[in-house]
C-alpha cells in the first residue's frame, strides 16, 4: 500500500502542467464595433472582391465605437485610448478615448476633431499604449499591468464640393434669337477652398414645357487646373431642336449644374448639384429702341434634382413681352417693321 502511495506521488510530480504566466492574464485586446462619419452615419463602399471601408468625409467630423478588454473577455474601466490617423506618417494622436465601466467606448467630437485629409484610403488607429506617456494623448499607465493592443482601420475618405457661379449666364435684359448664352462654373472642395482638376461637370440644358422642366441636352466638360468648367449655346427662344416634338413655353431655358465622380473605381467626391441656376428668358425690344429689355422678374430657379419639380409660371404681363419679341424675331427675319 505505501508503494502504491508512493508511487501516485511520483507520478503526479511528473505530470505536464501548462504554464500560467502574468503576461497571459494581462494581455488587452481592441474590438472596433463601429467607425462612420459625423455622429451616427455608417456608412461603407465595397470593392469588387467584397472588401467593405467605412466612408469618412474630408475636414467633417466622424465617430468610432469599440472596446478594450483582457483576452478572457472581460472589459478594462477607466483606460485611455489614443485615435490616430495615418500612424506611420503621424505619430500624434488627434485625439484619446477613455474607457466605460465595461470597457467600451464611444468617441465623438462635433467642432474640434475633424478627418483632415484629402480623398482617398486612409488608415485610423486605435491604441491602448500603457508603457507609453503620448504627446497630446494619453499618460502612462505602467503601474495596471496590462499589455498594450493597438486595432487599425483603413477607410475611404471622401470630399463634398461646392459649385461656384464664376461666369455668371444671366442675362437682365433676356435673350434674343441666335444670341451665344455662356457660363462658367468652378468646382471646390468643401471647407478648404481648394479646386478640384479633372473633374466632370455635366450641363444639363432644360426648357420649360407643359409646367415642368424638360431636358433638350447635356453637355460634359472636365475641369481644368483652376477648377473650372464651361458651356455655350445658340439661344433658339421656343424652339427645341434636339426635339422638334416640343416647345420652349415662354422662351424659357435654365442650364442645372451637376459635379459627379471622376473615379470609376473609388467614389472619391460627393456627387453635387447647383442649388439654384440663373433663368434664361427672351427679350423684348424696346419701341423706341432696337436695345432689348428684361421680359421676366424672374432670376434662378431652385435646381430640381429629381424630375418633375415644378417652377411657377411667368404671369400675364410677361407673355404679352414674348409676343412682342417673337414679333421682332419675326420681322428680322423677313425685313419687316414692327406696326405702331
Amino acid at each position: 500500500m505505501k508503494k502504491l502511495v508512493l508511487v501516485l506521488a511520483i507520478t503526479l510530480l511528473l505530470a505536464p502542467v501548462d504554464s500560467v504566466t502574468a503576461g497571459d492574464e494581462n494581455e488587452t485586446s481592441i474590438i472596433i464595433h463601429e467607425i462612420g462619419a459625423f455622429r451616427t452615419d455608417n456608412e461603407s463602399f465595397t470593392q469588387s472582391d467584397g472588401t467593405q471601408y467605412p466612408i469618412l468625409y474630408s475636414m467633417e467630423a466622424f465617430h468610432i465605437k469599440g472596446s478594450l478588454s483582457l483576452d478572457g473577455g472581460e472589459g478594462l474601466t477607466g483606460k485611455c485610448l489614443n485615435i490616430y490617423v495615418n500612424p506611420d506618417i503621424n505619430d500624434i494622436p488627434i485625439s484619446t478615448t477613455i474607457s466605460d465601466e465595461n470597457g467600451n467606448f464611444d468617441w465623438y467630437v462635433p467642432t474640434e476633431v475633424r478627418i483632415e485629409e484629402l480623398e482617398g484610403f486612409h488608415v485610423v488607429r486605435i491604441e491602448f499604449e500603457p508603457e507609453n506617456s503620448v504627446a497630446e494623448g494619453c499618460e502612462s499607465d505602467a503601474g495596471g499591468g496590462f499589455e498594450g493592443s493597438a486595432r487599425d482601420i483603413r477607410v475611404l475618405v471622401r470630399s463634398n464640393v461646392d459649385i461656384i457661379i464664376k461666369e455668371n449666364w444671366q442675362n437682365p435684359s433676356g435673350y434674343a434669337e441666335g444670341e451665344i448664352v455662356e457660363g462658367e462654373v468652378v468646382i471646390l472642395r468643401d471647407r478648404l477652398d481648394l479646386t478640384v482638376e479633372g473633374g466632370i461637370v455635366e450641363f444639363h440644358k432644360m426648357f420649360w414645357n407643359d409646367s415642368e422642366w424638360k431636358t433638350a441636352s447635356i453637355d460634359r466638360d472636365v475641369t481644368d487646373v483652376d477648377g473650372s468648367a464651361n458651356f455655350s449655346f445658340e439661344y433658339t427662344q421656343f424652339n427645341v431642336p434636339q426635339h422638334h416634338e416640343y416647345t420652349a413655353e415662354e422662351g424659357k431655358w435654365a442650364v442645372f449644374v451637376r459635379f459627379e465622380n471622376t473615379n470609376d473605381l473609388y467614389p472619391l467626391f460627393v456627387e453635387k448639384w447647383l442649388n439654384s441656376t440663373p433663368i434664361i428668358m427672351p427679350c423684348t425690344p424696346s419701341l423706341l429702341e432696337s436695345a432689348c429689355e428684361s421680359t421676366s422678374e424672374e432670376t434662378v430657379v431652385t435646381t430640381p434634382v429629381n424630375s418633375g419639380n415644378e417652377v411657377p409660371s411667368i404671369g400675364f404681363t410677361h407673355l404679352i413681352a414674348i409676343y412682342f419679341c417673337a414679333a421682332f424675331s419675326y420681322s428680322r427675319r423677313n425685313n419687316t417693321s414692327l406696326q405702331s
